[in-house]
């Protein structure tokens, strides 16, 4: 039987989420700007203890008019990174505020807080205490990770995954997250299109 686990990702425009999806799916960086327009998604298959797991990641708008949408499918995830840019205090203001609508709106999920684009350090607006702070406050792993450079990102995801399935007897996990005839499945039911926008390096 496989094992459905559903990671939704969640943060500002342009702070990097598709490009750290991509990294960690297809081991790829873009070299233009991707824009993503409401949801889209990416599969990984591996094997975890003997089990066969389908992640499904889901990649979210960071636009403000998409919210509502975002706030719709949270009720189908089991974890979720919140991922701001360490070259922009604006964006680590907006994860704080992304980590108060999942608080005050969702069920209790399994979290990480994921800066990214730390190959730019020359840059950095958010210092690495302060978003220490941050996580240490809210009890949630912190990764600094490059999509560009391949850096920390396998380790990032891979950690909430283990978090979401830790302290599980394997029967639990099957239990929990096995796929049954007539379940909801994403790959078999796209949320959302998307739209592409050539810009910059970074997504």
């Amino acid at each position: 039987m496989d094992i459905i686990l559903k990671i939704l990702i969640l943060g500002d425009s342009n702070v990097g989420k598709t490009s750290l999806l991509l990294d960690y799916v297809d081991n790829y960086f873009p070299d233009s700007h991707v824009a993503t327009i409401g949801i889209d998604f990416k599969m990984k298959s591996f094997n975890y203890n003997g089990l066969n797991i389908k992640l499904q990641l889901w990649d979210t708008s960071g636009q403000e008019r998409f919210r509502s949408l975002t706030q719709r499918i949270l009720k189908d995830a089991n974890g979720i990174a919140f991922v701001y840019d360490l070259t922009s205090k604006k964006s680590f203001d907006g994860v704080k505020s992304w980590l108060k609508d999942v608080e005050d709106n969702g069920p209790h999920l399994e979290k990480i807080l994921i800066g990214n684009k730390c190959d730019l350090e020359g840059k950095r607006e958010v210092a690495k205490e302060k978003a220490e702070k941050l996580a240490t406050k809210k009890d949630i792993p912190l990764f600094e990770t490059s999509a560009k450079l391949n850096m920390r990102v396998t380790e990032a995801f891979d950690s909430l995954v283990k978090l979401i399935l830790k302290n599980k007897t394997k029967e639990e996990i099957i239990d929990i997250f096995g796929e049954r005839p007539g379940s909801f499945s994403i790959s078999s039911k796209r949320s959302k299109s998307k739209e592409k926008k050539k810009k910059c390096c970074y997504k």
